[in-house]
């Protein structure tokens, strides 16, 4: 009886045991649906790529913004994607030396680049990335924010910012008041 006894009980802590696992896999699992979830929703473009240079995920956001629809952007180099042609070389050399190991002044930090979408035009990004090693596996993420419109207002700004001063009319910039804000 004693015998049987101690079989229920390791019967039932194996049983605990297989309910945690579970448990714990199920938690796993919506956590990795909900990273992916925020991945496909983020307005910037997300694009993860391997220590080979090679697309692994490429979001909603790179699709609008790069033109390149995930099911042909997956697999592929990364700078055939959104590199402009003269700045590949330079690129992979970076790639290869971050691979083999040389330290980095292009990750972890926000940097201004000139990419290129898939008809060919160009715009300019702000490209924050980073390096993640998961066992031996490292891949390369980066986050990609279109600047374009805001440095096109930046320079219409101050293309009207000159004209105002080198105009030699009085020009007055007053608040509601009357109160003079600025002038030429």
């Amino acid at each position: 009886d004693l015998r049987r006894a101690g079989a229920e009980e390791a019967l039932q802590q194996v049983r605990r045991a297989l309910a945690d696992r579970g448990h714990a896999l199920e938690l796993l699992r919506r956590g990795q649906q909900r990273t992916r979830r925020i991945i496909d929703t983020a307005r910037d473009p997300f694009v993860a790529v391997d220590a080979r240079g090679r697309v692994e995920t490429w979001n909603h956001a790179a699709e609008e913004t790069f033109g390149w629809p995930e099911a042909d952007a997956l697999g592929q180099p990364f700078d055939e994607l959104i590199i402009p042609p003269a700045d590949r070389a330079a690129y992979r050399d970076l790639l290869s030396q971050i691979v083999a190991g040389a330290e980095s002044n292009v990750l972890d930090r926000v940097l201004g680049l000139t990419a290129v979408r898939r008809d060919g035009s160009e715009i300019s990004v702000e490209l924050t990335a980073w390096e993640i090693d998961d066992a031996g596996r490292r891949t390369f993420n980066a986050f990609i924010r279109d600047i374009s419109a805001r440095l096109a207002a930046a320079e219409s700004i101050a293309r009207l910012a000159a004209v105002v001063e080198q105009s030699r009319d009085a020009i007055l910039t007053l608040d509601l008041t009357g109160t003079i804000l600025n002038w030429n």
